[in-house]
């Protein structure tokens, strides 16, 4: 794992629900001189050690006499807002991670870095951002949520894999009952197949079946389970072409298109896996089961 600050994009502004006692800020200096203000101490909580992991809120930016200008905020971003670092030596005096190395769980800091040594020494940019001067100060705001050692974060990594594909599995289980029913209250009696992919034939085509690499000519028309139509290129009277097994369609499409003859018609059934999973697009909700009325016009 990475020693380096692991940057992650900005959305919002900093917010931590800290614990502990409210002090007043606490001017320090590591014994390097980096220059840090305790905001918040959390009594006998665990303390920061050399190799640790810490899953932290942070922003930082550099404070000028009009305004501050933000430039990284970890809140949107991440574990939930939270950012991860190790805690290692410093390598250069006045290096954040000795400020880091005196926090404990809970505690909430204010930490102050040259603007160059951070993004040269420790980010490892080849330069500076544009709008930053090399002798200007970044004030780092830092809320520590966890510590953790490696085997802990491991564990920790393990875990939240395994909670993941428990949901999953309970989420296609929950669409394929769905889908299941859809085909029902249409009078089609259809089974997934192992991909969890339903089909229903609506009328037969002739001729082999296309394979991948093949560029397929498809008509289609896209609804949600309670009817509302998304896309459709009947409506448009052009026929929506892409090579299949190529993975430029969704997976459902690559794997449901390639069971049909050219000619073929048939309403295809598609948990959200087999779709846009937990992305929304546009009309389409996160964790949507999907249907199509899909015809094979050609393939060459």
């Amino acid at each position: 794992m990475s020693k380096q600050l692991v940057l992650i994009s900005f959305l919002a502004v900093f917010l931590f629900p800290f614990r502990g006692m409210d002090l007043q800020a606490q001017k320090l200096k590591t014994p390097e001189g980096t220059e840090y203000e305790i905001l918040r101490h959390n009594d006998g909580s665990r303390k920061a050690v050399t190799g640790d992991f810490m899953l932290m809120f942070v922003n930082y930016a550099v404070k000028r006499s009009d305004k501050d200008s933000i430039i990284f905020n970890s809140i949107a971003n991440g574990e939930g807002g939270k950012m991860l670092i190790q805690i290692t030596e410093s390598t250069y005096k006045g290096d954040i991670t000795e400020a880091l190395g005196q926090l404990s769980e809970g505690d909430s800091a204010r930490i102050a870095v040259r603007a160059d040594s951070f993004f040269i020494k420790s980010v490892q940019t080849p330069q500076l951002p544009p709008f930053v001067k090399s002798n200007e100060m970044l004030y780092f705001n830092v809320g520590v949520a966890e510590l953790l050692s490696e085997a802990e974060l491991q564990q920790k990594i393990q875990n939240e894999q395994a909670k993941q594909k428990a949901e999953m599995l309970t989420l296609k289980e929950k669409e394929l009952e769905q889908l299941k029913a859809y085909f029902v209250s249409k009078g089609l009696q259809v089974s997934p197949d192992e991909n969890g992919l339903f089909i229903a034939r609506q009328s037969e085509g002739s001729g082999e079946m296309p394979v991948n690499g093949k560029k397929v000519q498809v008509h289609y028309t896209g609804t949600l389970l309670d009817g509302t139509k998304f896309d459709s290129s009947v409506d448009r009277g052009t026929p929506f072409s892409f090579v299949l097994g190529a993975g430029q369609v969704i997976k459902g499409w690559d794997l449901g298109i390639a069971k049909l003859k050219p000619g073929e018609k048939a309403i295809l059934g598609l948990p959200s896996d087999l779709a846009y999973g937990a992305r929304a697009m546009g009309p389409i909700p996160a964790n949507s089961p999907l249907i199509f009325e899909v015809q094979l016009i050609s393939y060459e």
